[in-house]
């Protein structure tokens, strides 16, 4: 019997060969999830290298306004705006900023082909120079040029976005979206010699944001330049004030913050109850003004019928007195 059985088992391993089944098992563990890290406003911020602006090239950068806007369109204007830098030391690179860009064209390739919007006429340049030294001989001999039928504003990249001094300037209010730095150059130059115009605008559109500066080279022109208040350009009526003292806003917010922090919440329920009080008070004043008054009237009627009964009336004075009075008089 035992012979059968293997030649039985020998028959089957030939007809049928084993094949390997796999079983893949589904893995049920879970993940440990990921903390998220909360970061406390105590904590330094990360700056980005690329990001950040090298201090030395800061300083030997020239920032110059009111470009005219051929200047990054065409070769020849963009040579003939090197050229008027060229006597003051040698130009490293030139960057062109505030460029009116439309909606439908990106940033790269409207710069490439030029094909710019018509929200304003200028643009902004950086001129990095070789030396810093070469700065305060450019920006004193070419702050307020007429380059192109634009006066040009020359100053530093550090002192770019800074306000301009307070006593020699004025803050302009309600201007038009399309306005031109050099249409306000040229309003404010009837009153006196003009220093500095600056223009805020919209970093996307290059729009006007209703407000702007524009500085004097004298203090006495202040005076002079409100009379120009209400001017109308492009159909609005501009407001000029003076300007507001430097950290004057940043004073105003801190006394609001200190004034917010210092005052309590208050419940809903003290509140209803104090104004409960207020108005019980109120109403005893009123009601003591009220018996004052009551007693005033009451205390000047007898007063009055007093003396009225003294005088003799018309009715009772005989008509031979009166006539005796009449003819005494």
């Amino acid at each position: 019997m035992s012979g059968l059985t293997e030649i039985f088992q020998k028959a089957t391993a030939a007809a049928l060969p084993a094949i390997p089944i796999t079983v893949k098992l589904a893995n049920t563990t879970k993940k440990p999830q990921e903390k998220i890290k909360k970061v406390s406003k105590d904590e330094p911020k990360v700056v980005d290298v690329k990001q950040a602006e090298d201090p030395e090239r800061t300083a030997r950068t020239l920032f110059v306004g009111n470009v005219p806007l051929p200047v990054a369109q065409e070769k020849a204007a963009a040579k003939e705006f090197r050229a008027l830098f060229a006597p003051f030391g040698t130009i490293s690179s030139v960057r062109y900023r505030s460029l009116p860009l439309k909606k439908s064209l990106p940033k790269k390739v409207a710069v490439m082909t030029g094909d710019f919007g018509d929200q304003h006429d200028s643009c902004h340049a950086y001129i990095v120079m070789e030396s810093s030294s070469s700065l305060p001989a450019a920006i004193s001999s070419l702050n307020g040029t007429l380059f192109r039928q634009k006066h040009l504003r020359v100053d530093s990249a550090s002192n770019a976005d800074s306000k301009p001094d307070s006593k020699k300037s004025l803050f302009l209010g309600n201007l038009p979206r399309k306005i031109t730095e050099e249409s306000i150059w040229r309003l404010f130059e009837s009153v006196g010699p003009v220093t500095n115009v600056r223009i805020v605008r919209d970093a996307h559109r290059g729009e006007c944001k209703g407000i702007g500066y524009v500085a004097f080279k004298d203090r006495a022109m202040v005076p002079l330049g409100l009379q120009l208040n209400g001017t109308v350009i492009d159909g609005r009526a501009i407001r000029v004030s003076k300007c507001a003292k430097p950290g004057y806003a940043g004073k105003k917010k801190e006394f609001k913050r200190k004034t917010k922090e210092q005052s309590e919440p208050v419940h809903p329920a003290a509140r209803r109850k104090e104004i409960k009080e207020q108005r019980t008070r109120y109403t005893k004043i009123n009601q003591s003004r009220k018996e004052e008054r009551d007693a005033k009237r009451s205390h000047a009627a007898p007063i009055k019928s007093e003396k009225s009964a003294k005088r003799p009336s018309k009715s009772s004075a005989s008509p031979v007195n009166s006539k005796k009075q009449r003819k005494s008089n």
